[in-house]
């Protein structure tokens, strides 16, 4: 229970509450109690003087003798007592109840107070006598008409209807108590219900806010201060979650950032691994060709021979090593590419023109359809690559008497150039291997029967730079390379 009380605002306020109330309404019961008989009692006095002077007056008109029945009628009006006495303190004249004998007065001509012991009343219908005190007395100084001899009167009002009014209070203080009660609990009850619920509410709302949950609203519509925290709380809530929003996506944006520069990272150990893999075989051949015409060993006595052999190789290194260099620049962050507009088909041309005597010894047919002139804009030195290392791979790969096909046209508003050799066909599961580093359909790895693994990864890091899509197919007739430039003004 005691833990109950310390953790919940509405125990507290309810208990609070029923105290206070239940506090107010005994105290305001109390002072009613303490306060009504005084109350009554001069209420009672005032209204008895102004009867008793009317009642001096008539006796001042009638006679010692003939006045019991103006006494007896006011004592029964009144339920008052009634003494005259003469000069001498001597009762003449009496009705009502008797006062008792140990009194102390004397009329001096005005109101003069009485100190009383105590008069006892029969109760009602037999009832039990009631035992009152009495504080107060008016005597009122007159003459009859017939003399002037000076009298007395003294009236002591009744305390009958003051000790009803406390009996009835006595009587209903349980009836009281429960009212006292029901209205505490009552009062609790509503006041905790119209101040704490939406305290309660906004404070579930703020625990669901520190669970990161934001699809809670306050709904109370109250002009209060509490209405006005429980807007703030919807406003909080509100830039709480666009701040979340915010957040979640910058850190999404960095952690595929992180992801990126992770597979980056990946691809060019990656990377490192296969160049120092292709270098070291043909670095291992000139090493061992050169001992063993150092050595004039065997076969190696021919130097004429092996120095050719060990040329070739170094060649083979060097266009490797260029093609190393040229990716490397182009994985940097600093580099650009000089765009400018120039004449696609005219470089069509010198390419194919330094590949007519490789097609001639393979005896290769080539169908050139080409509508001249093409403009693009792009990098001349990079797309030269492209192009060179397109129908490299198809006069390489091709066998002797097949047919090379070269395709350039406008369609529409975008340049469209694809070489096609037949004759060869890629298997299915690797093509979309084709553009990775290093990666040879042939696993050998043998010079006589496959490059080195970068001509076509080279082709997809400049023609991506230059947003140009592509892709790879097998044909009817063989395989075929096929390229978009995007829309774009290129003879500007």
């Amino acid at each position: 229970m005691i833990r109950n009380l310390k953790n919940s605002l509405s125990l507290k306020i309810f208990l609070i509450t029923f105290l206070m109330l239940f506090s107010v309404c005994a105290l305001t019961y109390g002072f009613i109690a303490w306060v009504m008989p005084m109350t009554y009692t001069d209420d009672l006095n005032n209204k008895l003087d102004a009867y008793a002077q009317q009642l001096v007056e008539q006796l001042e008109q009638s006679t010692l003798e003939d006045c019991d029945p103006l006494l007896t009628r006011f004592s029964n009006a009144y339920d008052a007592a009634l003494i005259i006495t003469n000069e001498q303190g001597e009762r003449v004249k009496a009705s009502g109840n008797s006062l008792p004998t140990d009194h102390s007065g004397k009329a001096t001509g005005g109101r003069m107070l009485f100190k009383m012991e105590s008069i006892e009343y029969e109760g009602a219908e037999g009832g039990p006598v009631v035992k009152t005190s009495i504080s107060s007395a008016s005597t009122y100084p007159f003459s009859f008409s017939n003399g002037s001899e000076k009298y007395t009167l003294t009236v002591v009002g009744s305390v009958r209807a003051v000790n009803q009014a406390i009996q009835a209070l006595g009587r209903i203080w349980p009836w009281l108590l429960i009212a006292v009660l029901l209205v505490s609990l009552f009062g609790s009850l509503f006041y905790v219900r119209y101040v704490t619920r939406p305290i309660v509410k906004i404070s579930d709302i703020a625990q669901k806010m520190s669970r990161l949950e934001f699809n809670y609203y306050c709904d109370d519509r109250r002009g209060d201060e509490i209405g006005a925290l429980g807007r703030s709380l919807n406003g909080l809530s509100d830039k709480l979650s666009f701040a979340l929003t915010e957040l979640r996506a910058a850190n999404a944006s960095l952690q595929q950032d992180i992801d990126k520069e992770r597979e980056q990272e990946q691809r060019r150990l990656e990377f490192f691994s296969a160049v120092s893999h292709e270098l070291k075989t043909p670095i291992t051949v000139i090493k061992g060709q050169l001992e063993g015409m150092l050595a004039q060993v065997g076969v190696y006595q021919d130097r004429d021979k092996y120095l050719s052999r060990s040329l070739k190789v170094a060649k083979r290194m060097e266009g490797l090593v260029q093609e190393i260099l040229t990716v490397s620049r182009m994985e940097s962050s600093h580099y650009s590419l000089r765009n400018k507009g120039f004449d696609f088909s005219s470089l069509v041309r010198r390419k194919i023109e330094q590949f007519a005597d490789l097609l001639e010894q393979k005896e290769m047919h080539l169908h050139v359809d080409m509508r001249e002139p093409l403009f693009v804009r792009g990098d001349s030195d990079l797309l030269q690559k492209v192009i060179e290392n397109l129908l490299s791979n198809a006069a390489f790969y091709s066998p002797p008497g097949e047919k090379i096909t070269v395709l350039a046209s406008k369609q529409e508003n975008h340049i469209c150039f694809s070489v096609e050799n037949s004759g060869v066909r890629i298997p299915e599961e690797a093509l979309p291997h084709l553009f990775e580093a290093f990666y040879r359909v042939e696993q050998s790895r043998n010079r006589q029967t496959g490059g080195s693994g970068l001509g076509l990864y080279l082709v997809k890091m400049i023609l991506d730079r230059h947003s140009v899509s592509y892709q790879m197919e097998n044909t009817t007739e063989g395989v075929r390379f096929s390229m978009q430039f995007p829309d774009q003004d290129a003879s500007s």
